[in-house]
C-alpha cells in the first residue's frame, strides 16, 4: 500500500500530527467548542497571567480610561457646540460602561483554521490550527488564542517546533480569519499530559492541562420544604 502524501508544508517538513485521527482528539475539540464565552475569558486570563499580562477586565478598564482621556482632550479643544455635546455624551457613556464590573463576554470559535503563507498562486498551507478564538468583553480588550490540542504529548521538542513553525504566520492567519482590527495571537497548548507548563511558558507558548480547564458552573435551584409557607 502506498504511503499517504503529506498535504501541508508542516507535514512535508516532518511535523505529522497523529492525534488528528484519534477519537480522543475529536472529543476534546468538541468539548472546547461547547465552552461558554465566560469560560473562554477564564482560559484567556490564565494565558495572560502566564506571560505577566493584565487580565481582560483589567485591559478593558485601561482601554476605557484611555478613551475617556482622549475624548476629554478633544472636548477641551472643541469650538462647535454640536461637537461639545457629542464628546460629552460619549464620555458619559464610557463612564457608565466603566462602572459595569460584569461586562458581557464574547467568544468567536473557529476550528481547523488553515495557517497560510504567501498570497494568490504563491499561497501555501503551512498547517491547521485546531482552534482559533477571538475573545472580548463587550467590544473591548479583544484577545486572540491559537490552540493546539494534544491528548498526549510524546515529544515536547516536537510540539514546540510545530508551535514555533505556526507562530511564524500566526498574525496573518488571525487577520484573515477574523474581520476587522486584530492583534497578534497567543499560542496555547491544551493537553492531558501534566507538568509541562514551565517548559512551554519559558518558550513563549501558553500551556493549560485538560483537568485545569474551567468547568461550567451548575445552577443550584432552591427547593421549598413541603408544608412550609411564607407570607
Amino acid at each position: 500500500m502506498s504511503k499517504v502524501k503529506a498535504k501541508t508544508l508542516s507535514e512535508r517538513m516532518g511535523f505529522r500530527d497523529p492525534d488528528l485521527s484519534t477519537p480522543e482528539h475529536d472529543e476534546m475539540i468538541l468539548a472546547l467548542m461547547k465552552k461558554t464565552p465566560e469560560e473562554w475569558v477564564e482560559i484567556a486570563d490564565c494565558v495572560l497571567k502566564q506571560f505577566h499580562k493584565r487580565t481582560l477586565i483589567q485591559q478593558r478598564k485601561s482601554e476605557i480610561e484611555q478613551s475617556i482621556a482622549e475624548l476629554k482632550h478633544s472636548l477641551d479643544k472643541a469650538y462647535a457646540e454640536s461637537d461639545k455635546i457629542r464628546y460629552t455624551d460619549d464620555i458619559n457613556s464610557l463612564v457608565t460602561a466603566l462602572k459595569n464590573n460584569n461586562p458581557k463576554p464574547s467568544a468567536d470559535i473557529r476550528v481547523e483554521v488553515p495557517i497560510q503563507k504567501g498570497e494568490g498562486k504563491y499561497a501555501t498551507v503551512v498547517g491547521f490550527a485546531d482552534i482559533a478564538v477571538e475573545i472580548g468583553l463587550h467590544g473591548w480588550c479583544t484577545t486572540y488564542l491559537m490552540c493546539e490540542v494534544k491528548p498526549q504529548i510524546e515529544s515536547f521538542g516536537g510540539v514546540l517546533r510545530q508551535m514555533n513553525f505556526y507562530a511564524e504566520y500566526g498574525y496573518e492567519t488571525i487577520d484573515k480569519t477574523f474581520d476587522g482590527y486584530t492583534r497578534s495571537p497567543f499560542f496555547l497548548v491544551i493537553t492531558k499530559t501534566p507538568d509541562l507548563k514551565q517548559a512551554f511558558v519559558s518558550q513563549s507558548i501558553g500551556y493549560i492541562s485538560w483537568d485545569s480547564l474551567p468547568k461550567r458552573k451548575k445552577l443550584r435551584r432552591s427547593r421549598k420544604k413541603k408544608g412550609l409557607t411564607t407570607r
